[in-house]
């Protein structure tokens, strides 16, 4: 499910009022921050925060520790909050976020597959320990726990 959406911050991209379970397949949400909802699931989850509204058509690109390419997307409207859920993150697993940049390679509804990706400008590294994992442009927030940051190829570290 790919869920563009919600640019005024009265409203998330997605909205319900008791819990949503994500039990496979792949879902993206990208919208507003001001009323932004994670996901109550079995399946891993993360969502990323920004600072800025960022504009539409701003690649992003997951991979994982390997630089396997686990999910690339660009959000067809304005976010500044985006939901990502798919079978690929798996627990205890590293991956980095990738956006900015350029993507190619086969698309639908802006989800690519076969992807060529350069260029990205900025990076947030983060460790799946739990199903959902938040994450900010400038932190990973989780409990009781470091990790290590990349924010403009600047490596930072972070107490959480």
């Amino acid at each position: 499910m790919i869920v563009y959406g919600a640019t005024n911050n009265n409203n998330g991209p997605l909205d319900y009022d008791h819990t949503f379970l994500m039990e496979g397949g792949i879902l993206i949400a990208a919208g507003s921050n001001g009323k932004a909802h994670g996901i109550s699931n079995s399946q891993n989850t993360i969502m990323m925060t920004f600072l800025k509204e960022q504009q539409a058509n701003t690649n992003l690109y997951i991979t994982d520790s390997k630089e396997n390419e686990i999910i690339a997307v660009k959000p067809e409207k304005e976010f500044q909050s985006i939901v990502i859920s798919t079978p690929d993150l798996k627990l205890n697993q590293t991956y980095t976020l990738h956006y900015g940049g350029i993507l190619s390679g086969e698309s639908i509804d802006e989800l690519y597959q076969n992807t060529n990706y350069q260029n990205g400008e900025f990076s947030v590294e983060f460790t799946i320990t739990s199903p959902m994992t938040f994450l900010h442009e400038n932190n990973v927030i989780k409990e009781n726990r470091e990790v290590n940051l990349f924010f403009h190829n600047e490596p930072m570290r972070a107490p959480l």
